[in-house]
């Protein structure tokens, strides 16, 4: 039987997907051209809007590697979050909070170089910053809809429970 428990859980690993396919063509294409695998480099350029990857020299250029590293871990823990959320773990949510922070940075940072602006219009930018309120949005989905909810247990009073037998003294 289908429940709406599993309706949401169906349509957050899809969106999780689609999020983080996004993600990977950024920080592949730099470690493409920085380990000088054109035929890798090129294969990416042509999935681009503009399918030539010399409008993006500057970034490729330019980025620095603790923001290549920081999304590298951001898709990493989304695709890992997003399954552990799926799964019903508690940790998942988690890891997704993690990632969105690491979005954010990357977004932070990304958008303070001038290249980014040159080659992205405010478009693209704007982008960026409805990218970030998505993966939010799909943290607070995970978070609330995917929690279980724990046992009920109706609560005893002091007087009601039982008492642990004395030696009478």
């Amino acid at each position: 039987m289908i429940t709406p428990r599993v309706v949401v859980r169906i349509a957050l690993a899809v969106a999780i997907c689609a999020y983080a396919f996004t993600t990977v063509l950024p920080w592949l294409m730099i470690v493409a051209y920085r380990s000088e695998w054109m035929p890798v480099l090129i294969f990416l350029g042509n999935a681009t809007a503009g399918d030539d990857w010399h409008t993006f020299l500057p970034l490729l250029r330019g980025t620095p590697g603790w923001v290549v590293g920081i999304m590298i871990a951001a898709t990493a823990l989304l695709l890992m979050g997003g399954a552990l959320a799926i799964l019903g773990s508690p940790v998942g949510p988690w890891m997704l909070v993690v990632a969105s922070a690491l979005t954010l940075v990357q977004v932070v940072v990304l958008h303070a170089d001038p290249a980014y602006g040159r080659i992205f219009l405010a478009s693209g930018e704007a982008q960026d910053w409805l990218a970030v309120a998505v993966l939010a949005a799909l943290t607070a989905v995970a978070f609330g809809a995917l929690r279980r909810p724990g046992p009920r247990t109706p609560r005893q009073s002091l007087a009601s429970r039982p008492r642990a037998p004395t030696d009478g003294a």
